[in-house]
């Protein structure tokens, strides 16, 4: 077991590992940083054989123990840890008839560009985007949908103070929900920000938020986003982020205005980059 985790341990910090039995002749290259800003090292696994398969059972482990999620990609799922590794996360499809499997770190890389994507918005036709080189620099907030409560309340505040946002920045606003729900949200409290529905499990994890599926069907139908906020400079890269992995950590908005007048009045760096 402890050899296991000393190689996953070398292959996050982008060491190539030692070959393993079951492990094919290729060794994990270098660490590589995706759009996303993860970090990645992958080793294809011969499927036939078992210890191989006690690899890739075991990583999900391993992964939790080092706090780092990981995507696990094979033609048959992920083994015994198929369940596991959907639990945390996982991204599981059919590929070779060889195991690829790779940790990979989600935390929102500042700095980098963020991935171009696109959300419909129930305002207007077509969508809105981000990641794309545009004039003006731009908020994105990320909530939990129409069934949280903690989210309306944070959101009637941002558009209370919303002209004061918007002289600065562009504000986006987004969920898992349908547009069904968020134009209900937006026809009941009234908001006045650009507002996008229909965000995707693919989008959330390339954003690197928390993901939750719902307590109940009472609460929502589908996965959805913990609350995100990503200040985006008008290059297309991520210069501030806060994430959380429940409604009720969230940025003072009054702060989080004043300090992003500051820095970009002041052209300030990137911070947390060591």
């Amino acid at each position: 077991m402890p050899f296991l985790s000393g190689r996953l341990k070398r292959a996050i910090q982008g060491v190539p590992a030692c070959r393993a039995p079951g492990i094919s002749a290729e060794t994990p290259s270098a660490t590589k940083h995706t759009s996303a800003g993860a970090r990645t090292a992958c080793w294809p696994v011969c499927e036939a054989d078992g210890r191989a398969r006690e690899f890739v059972a075991l990583a999900p482990v391993f992964a939790e123990r080092l706090r780092m999620p990981f995507v696990a990609l094979g033609q048959h799922g992920c083994c015994a840890g198929r369940k596991k590794a959907l639990s945390m996360g996982a991204s599981l499809s059919p590929v070779t008839t060889e195991w690829s499997f790779s940790m990979t770190s989600g935390k929102p890389r500042v700095g980098a560009p963020v991935e171009s994507l696109d959300f419909p918005s129930v305002d207007r036709e077509g969508s809105i985007s981000i990641g794309r080189p545009k004039d003006r620099w731009t908020m994105l907030f990320v909530y939990r949908g129409r069934h949280c409560p903690r989210c309306k309340r944070f959101l009637n505040k941002l558009n209370h103070a919303l002209l004061d946002w918007v002289a600065v920045m562009d504000v986006v606003v987004v969920s898992a929900d349908s547009k069904e729900k968020a134009l209900a949200d937006k026809e009941e409290f009234g908001w006045g920000f650009d507002l996008c529905y229909g965000l995707t499990e693919a989008q959330m994890r390339s954003l690197g938020l928390f993901v939750s599926e719902p307590l109940s069907e009472a609460e929502t139908t589908g996965m959805f986003a913990e609350p995100g906020t990503f200040g985006i400079r008008p290059d297309g890269t991520l210069m501030l982020v806060d994430i959380s992995n429940g409604p009720a950590a969230r940025p003072d908005l009054e702060e989080l205005l004043d300090g992003m007048k500051f820095n970009i009045e002041n052209n300030r760096p990137v911070r947390g980059t060591a």
